[in-house]
């Protein structure tokens, strides 16, 4: 078992969201520049501030699991950190399909807690809407898909093979909040941290320079 550490929430008892054949998260535009995407007891977000914007997913207001990244790998993982999937997020990723005998070229690769490749997609989301999630046969486990849905946006997610690990719909959301949130370009809510951070030091560096320049006339 492979853990990706987070104290506060070890030992927590995790929420489970129950299977379904197909799930729907719309933006949540009542919030404005929060990143959430939320439909009844279905919620994705990705906490203010976030560097990596990774996202966390929740049932019934219940943390499920969120996800965890380093360089273009990100783990998908219980709230006690255990993790089940890692995706691997590349333009140039080929893998060999365990019924074949050439590669081919993909954009993510989904490995489990053995790092055996159990599924992967072959088209990059800032190409297209719509994400094919399969499995190491070629074999669709799920379909996410992006429509607007008023001034909004909403996530659609069919589930073709409820027994494959990659139905979890924790991985699923994980995977919508990841691409969503990583692909944001108005990220109003880390773009109002990060101009306050600016103030602040163009603040505190005026506030040196006028100290310095009493203390040199006072010499």
């Amino acid at each position: 078992m492979i853990y990706i550490f987070r104290s506060w929430f070890i030992n927590e008892v995790c929420a489970v969201i129950p299977k379904s054949d197909m799930y729907v998260v719309d933006k949540n535009m009542d919030k404005g520049w929060h990143n959430e995407y939320v439909r009844g007891y279905h919620k994705v977000i990705c906490k203010c501030p976030s560097i990596r914007r990774d996202p966390e997913v929740y049932y019934n207001d219940v943390l499920v699991g969120y996800g965890s990244t380093f360089w273009v790998d990100t783990w998908f993982v219980d709230c006690n950190g255990l993790a089940s999937v890692y995706m691997t997020v590349d333009d140039n990723l080929r893998i060999k399909l365990s019924n074949e005998e050439e590669e081919i070229f993909v954009s993510y690769v989904f490995r489990d807690a053995d790092y055996k490749i159990v599924g992967y997609s072959d088209v990059r989301y800032a190409l297209s809407d719509t994400i094919e999630i399969k499995n190491n046969e070629g074999n669709r486990v799920a379909i996410l898909e992006k429509g607007q849905l008023g001034i909004g946006w909403t996530w659609n997610v069919t589930i073709t093979d409820q027994d494959h690990l990659l139905s979890d719909p924790l991985i699923l959301f994980g995977i919508i909040g990841k691409l969503e949130f990583e692909h944001d370009d108005t990220d109003g809510c880390n773009m109002t941290w990060l101009m306050t951070l600016i103030s602040i030091s163009i603040i505190l560096v005026l506030v040196l320079a006028c100290y310095l320049d009493y203390h040199n006339q006072r010499r």
